[in-house]
């Protein structure tokens, strides 16, 4: 008996109880996962080679790259397998690029407007998501010096934002990141323009 159970394939409800012991994961997201088995094999691939990447860069994601992975998986490379009508064996992008495009956006380097559309890129040509970024100027400034000079442009420009900040109105700081972000065309950095803005204020 022991010899037939080892041998028999896993149970979709033993891979979601795995999947969300071993990778922690959201119950949709694992729910969607198990109920395509070529999909939660691609997934645990794209994990292998997150665990592989990881090592190799000494920044530290400030998303979870496994997470990350499973929703992009279960949303928008989802969706562009059925507008395919394709699955995710026959996908041109290998789970080596998925990986490299989670890491870049858990990592801050690009934005989630941009992974999506690096994403598209990657199933439509199979490119490599470096190239793609490059290509298209997507990655996200983060140079202090640079959003510093833009964002104290962006202040004086709306004085009555800049005063009703400073009189405690929560919402103004949200209107100047996006004055920011509209000038620098969505490549800055939001984290980075709040701590720029509240130290100029």
């Amino acid at each position: 008996m022991e010899k037939l159970r080892a041998g028999l394939p896993e149970l979709p409800v033993e891979k979601k109880e795995r999947f969300l012991k071993e990778y922690r994961l959201e119950g949709e997201f694992a729910e969607v996962l198990i109920k395509n088995k070529q999909l939660a094999g691609y997934f645990e691939a794209v994990v292998s080679e997150l665990k592989r990447q990881d090592k190799d860069t000494p920044e530290k994601p400030s998303k979870d790259p496994v997470k990350t992975a499973a929703a992009f998986l279960a949303g928008d490379f989802l969706r562009l397998l059925g507008k395919a009508s394709t699955t995710a064996n026959d996908t041109r992008i290998t789970a080596e690029n998925f990986a490299e495009l989670v890491l870049y956006f858990a990592e801050d380097k690009i934005s989630n407007l941009a992974a999506k559309k690096v994403l598209e890129e990657m199933f439509r040509s199979g490119e490599d998501p470096s190239d793609i970024i490059d290509r298209l100027g997507l990655w996200q400034m983060s140079d202090a010096a640079d959003l510093e000079s833009i964002a104290r442009h962006i202040l004086e420009e709306n004085p009555k934002a800049t005063e009703d900040f400073k009189n405690g109105k929560a919402a103004s700081l949200q209107f100047l990141v996006g004055q920011v972000m509209k000038e620098t065309r969505g490549k800055a950095n939001p984290k980075i323009i709040q701590e720029i803005i509240k130290k100029l204020l």
